[in-house]
């Protein structure tokens, strides 16, 4: 019990600190904070400070306000990366566990293709095909992410398939399409969740990665990757450049990441807690 506890508080602790960041997002263009992308030279490379909270970078602009207003652009990438990887991955899986046959083997080999790819070798490669820029980042990592999605929703489809209530919904001959749109896919989404709020928090490491390598954003957008990217060649001298959009990163993830175990763990009653 006490292990389940702590659980809970590390829990609590990182939804305030994840919802922080969030409302930090939200209310960036009213907080008064400087222009993250004005330049000032006679501004630059100055250490933190009670004007300058997380000091400026090589071209003056301030640390602290590209890092809040980088939330909001980190985190609707994230969300987008999510949201069109499941759009995509769960159709094509509740089609192939529901239908069976040849379109399961057709849709199943299709994702065997982008699943035989290393986690960032596929979103590298479709970016350098698609182009620099956030928004194809985004598709780029959503295209790979989406056969995860379907081969979740198509293993706890082909469980939920046999299920008494769906051969009673056969039996009194409910559509196929309305069994498997109305009593199928419903009880097959809490993998679905988990997996999705583990990915958001990948997701945001991801397209920070690929803007850190100049695949993903470009100026003057504002992202924590491009701005881990732009202290490249100063950042051993002038900690501070680095440190802050790169911590910004660090918990926005780490959060996410400890939000899904307690995510994981009300979707899945059949867990066995240690006393």
């Amino acid at each position: 019990m006490s292990s389940w506890v702590r659980g809970n508080i590390f829990a609590a602790i990182s939804a305030f600190g994840l919802g922080s960041i969030v409302v930090l997002a939200l209310l960036a263009p009213y907080l008064g904070l400087a222009d993250p992308t004005q330049i000032d030279f006679a501004l630059k490379l100055l250490p933190p400070s009670a004007e300058h909270w997380f000091g400026t970078d090589g071209l003056g602009r301030d640390i602290f306000s590209g890092v809040v207003h980088g939330a909001r652009v980190s985190l609707l990438v994230a969300l987008g990366v999510v949201v069109i990887a499941a759009g995509i991955g769960i159709p094509i899986g509740l089609v192939a566990g529901y239908a069976g046959g040849w379109l399961d083997t057709i849709f199943m080999r299709i994702s065997d293709v982008f699943l035989a790819f290393p986690p960032l070798l596929l979103p590298i490669t479709l970016s350098a095909l698609l182009g620099p820029g956030l928004f194809n980042a985004l598709i780029a990592v959503a295209i790979s992410w989406f056969p995860w999605y379907a081969r979740i929703v198509r293993s706890t489809v082909l469980s939920v398939k046999s299920e008494l209530y769906v051969q009673a919904a056969r039996a009194i001959g409910t559509p196929p399409l309305s069994i498997a749109v109305r009593h199928v896919l419903p009880n097959s989404l809490s993998p679905v969740i988990v997996q999705a709020s583990m990915d958001f928090g990948f997701a945001i490491l991801t397209t920070a990665s690929l803007s850190f390598i100049g695949m993903g954003a470009v100026p003057p957008t504002v992202e924590w990757g491009l701005m881990v990217a732009s202290s490249r060649s100063v950042f051993l001298e002038y900690w501070w450049t680095a440190m802050f959009p790169g911590m910004a990163i660090f918990l926005t993830v780490f959060f996410a990441n400890v939000l899904v175990d307690s995510v994981r763990d009300s979707l899945d009653p059949k867990l066995e807690r240690k006393p």
